[in-house]
């Protein structure tokens, strides 16, 4: 599998197997190849990447011939690339709905002040009214 190198570095070592640059990718970087079975210890480290493209030998580069698995890593990198487009996707959803939810609980907050008010004005005027002589009764109309 084909590995990019960060900016700055030319070798690594992975379970003491020395690893230098032996082409350049579609991106210019400089890549290495080494055995499927390292990607995930050399793509934890940071700024180490899967290449871009295919890779073209450095003058002098011998190149390792590419493993039987290298379309079945690729695709796996092409998926882990969709699944992380996904999750920020989903991360951005989360952020607007989030927001969403504020806005709708301010508004509850602000309806449920305006029934208290009026609740208060309601209590206030019954008392009034309990408060005020009741009017006598209107005489019978003959």
């Amino acid at each position: 599998m084909w590995f990019a190198f960060p900016p700055g570095v030319e070798r690594i070592v992975v379970e003491q197997q020395p690893f230098e640059a032996q082409g350049k990718d579609e991106l210019g970087r400089d890549c290495f190849n080494a055995p499927a079975h390292f990607a995930p210890r050399i793509l934890a480290l940071k700024g180490f990447a899967a290449a871009g493209g295919p890779v073209e030998p450095l003058p002098g580069a011998v190149m390792a011939k590419e493993p039987e698995d290298e379309a079945a890593i690729s695709a796996m990198a092409k998926q882990a690339e969709a699944d992380a487009i996904e999750i920020r996707g989903l991360r951005e959803d989360a952020v607007a709905k989030t927001a969403a939810l504020g806005a709708v609980t301010a508004e509850r907050d602000q309806l449920k002040a305006a029934l208290t008010t009026a609740e208060l004005k309601i209590a206030a005027l019954e008392a009034d009214l309990e408060d005020k002589p009741a009017a006598p009764a209107p005489a019978p109309k003959k």
